[in-house]
């Protein structure tokens, strides 16, 4: 699986994507709180997943959860 939505309150999810493994083979994932109905979060995945099949994007914000915290322009 490639994601996931998580129940984290009344209309809030936790949209959770796999991107892959770093050097060390730890889990990396792109995670976001969508605030709506579970059908806004159910299409925010779709696009991640979109993007992630694709090869665009989803990489890029990947690398501004860096241990860093600090978001550089790619």
């Amino acid at each position: 699986m490639s994601g996931q939505i998580i129940p984290r309150g009344k209309d809030t999810w936790l949209v959770r994507v796999f991107i892959g493994r770093d050097e060390n083979g730890k889990r990396k994932y792109h995670n976001k709180t969508i605030h709506g109905g579970k059908k806004v979060a159910q299409k925010y995945l779709n696009d991640m997943l979109r993007e992630k099949d694709a090869g665009t994007q989803i990489e890029k914000r990947a690398a501004c959860l860096d241990d860093s915290h600090l978001c550089k322009t790619l």
